[in-house]
């Protein structure tokens, strides 16, 4: 197997700049984790709340329009009217209903980013593989140029060996393969 990293610096630069680019694709990739896992802890608060204040709001309805509502205000029980307070739970649920769809987008934007950067990612090492390959397939070539200059240099009778040997090899492994 012929390593065309070995001795070769342009390929050594190439694989630490792509491993370069790598490394700073992941870092924002951990970025981009880290603020989805802060929006969907977000998102469940809200959804939480949401559910607290729709179970209040149905209390709300099964009470009659002169019943007392008290509302705690610093360290006072406000007095309150039932469509005052009923007004109220309905505007923030509207509010929390509000940052929940602002945070699903949210969370589609991050999820889109993350996608975008993990294809990054994938593209740099794709194309990293290929010149990695290329270099491979120009050393082997180079390698089986040497080998035949050797076996030309080297006479006839060094080519009759190596011809006779490469159709050895070939019946071995169509015997192995019968």
């Amino acid at each position: 197997q012929v390593n065309p990293m070995q001795g070769n610096p342009k390929l050594e630069q190439a694989a630490a700049a792509a491993q370069k680019k790598v490394d700073e694709e992941l870092v924002e990739v951990k970025k981009i984790q880290k603020e989805l896992a802060k929006l969907i802890e977000g998102r469940q608060s809200f959804l939480s709340k949401r559910n607290e204040n729709e179970m209040v709001l149905k209390e709300f309805h099964r009470l009659d329009s002169n019943a007392g509502i008290y509302k705690l205000v610093g360290p006072v029980l406000a007095k309150q009217e039932v469509a005052d307070s009923k007004m109220n739970v309905q505007k923030r649920i509207d509010f929390i209903n509000a940052e929940i769809s602002r945070i699903e987008k949210l969370t589609k934007d991050f999820e889109h980013q993350l996608e975008e950067k993990q294809k990054k990612i994938m593209g740099i090492q794709e194309g990293f593989r290929q010149e990695l390959m290329k270099q491979q397939q120009q050393a082997q070539a180079m390698m089986a140029k040497q080998q035949q200059a050797a076996a030309t240099a080297a006479g006839p009778s060094v080519q009759i060996i190596n011809s006779y040997l490469k159709s050895e090899r070939l019946l071995f492994i169509n015997k192995e393969q019968s």
